[in-house]
């Protein structure tokens, strides 16, 4: 019960900002889970975006992390890669990336990388702070990012992933 008023408080808190998306608040902890948690997510996907073809691969858990990429390619051009991890820390899961540009210069500085740590977590789906993953099916998985644009606005993007192989 103590869980379902969290989530609930969770989202009422955020619906203003995103309606998919939460952010981790200043006083609260990263949620418990493990990898292992998020098994449901292995596999290849992809959806039409931005006028071109956005995939996500995720390799099954393994040595308590789980790694893929994303492409984005549009116009027979590859656009930018990402490269990412889920990694055990502590009792929590933290998802941490990297940008590329189509010749493998990285977006971030060499030692950095973007970090969205675990805020909540059910079945087939998990909130981290600043981007969802909810698996509808077997074979569709919605990912919803938090995209700041650097002038104090922000934009919920959608990619309505379906699965290409497992």
């Amino acid at each position: 019960m103590k869980q379902i008023l969290f989530a609930a408080t969770l989202l009422i808190a955020h619906c203003g900002f995103s309606q998919h998306v939460l952010e981790l608040l200043e006083e609260q902890h990263p949620a418990a889970g493990k990898v292992e948690d998020f098994s449901w997510m292995a596999g290849s996907w992809s959806c039409a975006i931005w006028d071109g073809v956005a995939e996500e691969y995720w390799m099954v858990p393994q040595s308590n992390s789980m790694a893929g990429m994303f492409r984005f390619s549009a116009d027979d051009s590859l656009r930018f890669l990402e490269i990412f991890t889920l990694e055990q820390t502590g009792r929590s899961v933290t998802l941490k990336l990297k940008h590329f540009d189509a010749g493998l210069q990285g977006w971030e500085e060499q030692d950095d990388c973007v970090s969205f740590v675990l805020v909540y977590q059910e079945p087939n789906r998990a909130y981290f702070d600043g981007m969802t993953y909810i698996l509808r099916d077997p074979d569709h998985l919605d990912v919803f990012v938090l995209m700041d644009h650097g002038d104090g606005t922000q934009e919920e993007l959608h990619f309505p992933y379906f699965r290409i192989s497992r």
